[in-house]
C-alpha cells in the first residue's frame, strides 16, 4: 500500500515537472529544477518520499533539490534557495499548515510554482488554501486502503494525474 502512494507521488511529481517544465518561464532554456522540501528529513516516511522524487526526477529529466525545512525560518530560507538556483517550483510538506499564507506569498514572489503533499495549508482564518493544488495520504478505517487526492480540476478526464501550469 505504501509503494501504491510513492508512486502516486511519484505520478504529482511528475506532472509537477511536466507543467513547470511548459510553462513560459524566463530558465526555460536552462535545466528544469524543482525543490522538495520535507519537515523531518531524517525520518523514514520522508527518506522515501525523496527516494521515489529522484526516481521519477531521473525518469523524466529534471533535477531534484531535496531540501530539509523542520521550521517556518527554514522553509522561507529554502525558498529563497531555490529561486537564487533558478528552481522553477517546489513540492512541500510544511512543518507547519498555519504558515500557508507566508509560503504562497513567497512562493509567488519569487515566481515559483507550488504544491503541497502529506499537509495541505491553511489561510488565516484556517480553511484550505484552495489555490495550491495538494496531494495527500490518510488511511481509512480498512487500513489496507489509501486515499489520495488532487484539487477536481487537477485531474483529466481520462482520471490521470497532472498539474494544472496556472500560478500559485
Amino acid at each position: 500500500m505504501k509503494r501504491r502512494l510513492f508512486l502516486t507521488l511519484i505520478a504529482a511529481t511528475t506532472a509537477t515537472s511536466a507543467a513547470l517544465i511548459g510553462a513560459p518561464i524566463a530558465q526555460a532554456a536552462d535545466e528544469v529544477k524543482i525543490g522538495f522540501l520535507v519537515k523531518q528529513p531524517e525520518e523514514p516516511w520522508f527518506q522515501d518520499e525523496w527516494k521515489f522524487a529522484e526516481i521519477a526526477a531521473k525518469e523524466k529529466g529534471f533535477t531534484l533539490v531535496k531540501i530539509a525545512a523542520p521550521s517556518g525560518e527554514k522553509v522561507m530560507s529554502a525558498i529563497d534557495n531555490l529561486s537564487a538556483q533558478k528552481a522553477q517550483g517546489f513540492v512541500i510538506c510544511t512543518p507547519d499548515v498555519k504558515l500557508g499564507p507566508g509560503i504562497v506569498a513567497k512562493a509567488k514572489a519569487d515566481g515559483l510554482k507550488m504544491m503541497t503533499v502529506d499537509d495541505r495549508l491553511v489561510d488565516g482564518s484556517g480553511k484550505p488554501i484552495e489555490s495550491v493544488p495538494h496531494m495527500a495520504s490518510r488511511p481509512t478505517t480498512s487500513a489496507s486502503k489509501w486515499v489520495t487526492a488532487l484539487p477536481p480540476r487537477s485531474r483529466s478526464a481520462a482520471g490521470t494525474w497532472r498539474m494544472s501550469a496556472r500560478s500559485t
